[in-house]
């Protein structure tokens, strides 16, 4: 699907992120433990990842979209999608494991915490979900399957800002436009 060029750029964001946010996170956290520190961290560490995914996905939409108006490039709503998806393997496989060792009854905090690092830009609202407190075994499995649930976000993420890119218009343009919502009269 000719995505390679978004993929690489999100990897390298998503990367970037990673160092970001587990550097961020620990100071916070270990500046202020409680639940406004935790807030703090969940807004500086998503806001920071949410938006590298926004304008790379968004500014390759609308270069997309500059091309299929000139006849260089076919249509391609999925390529965000695709990229996402791609970028997304780490977090996917990470929390795979987890759960697979919370339903094998694996008592194993490496595995909790190398999730935790590979997912930093959700460390914050992992340790609400997650408490370092607690073992692998005392954690329940609704609190594991949404933690891993937040994996989900960044190919959604990057599917509807390529789309909003690939509409040509304003990010929040853009959403309406996609989601097919008219302006009043």
């Amino acid at each position: 699907m000719n995505s390679e060029k978004l993929t690489v750029s999100l990897y390298v964001r998503w990367f970037t992120s990673v160092l970001f946010c587990t550097f961020v996170s620990i100071f916070f956290l270990f500046a202020f433990y409680s639940r406004i520190g935790f807030l703090i961290a969940q807004l500086c560490c998503g806001g920071m990842y949410f938006a590298l995914i926004i304008q790379a996905c968004y500014t390759i939409g609308s270069r997309d979209h500059n091309r299929y108006l000139f006849d260089k490039g076919p249509k391609t709503p999925l390529k965000g999608l695709w990229a996402g998806l791609i970028t997304a393997i780490p977090s996917f496989i990470s929390a795979i494991v987890l759960i697979v060792c919370k339903l094998a009854e694996n008592n194993n905090s490496l595995v909790l915490l190398l999730y935790r690092i590979i997912n930093s830009q959700f460390y914050a609202l992992n340790l609400m979900i997650l408490p370092t407190a607690l073992s692998l075994n005392e954690i329940s499995l609704v609190a594991v399957l949404g933690s891993a649930a937040l994996t989900l976000l960044m190919p959604v993420v990057a599917w509807l800002s390529y789309l909003a890119g690939f509409s040509n218009a304003d990010f929040l343009y853009g959403l309406i436009k996609i989601t097919g919502k008219k302006k009043g009269a």
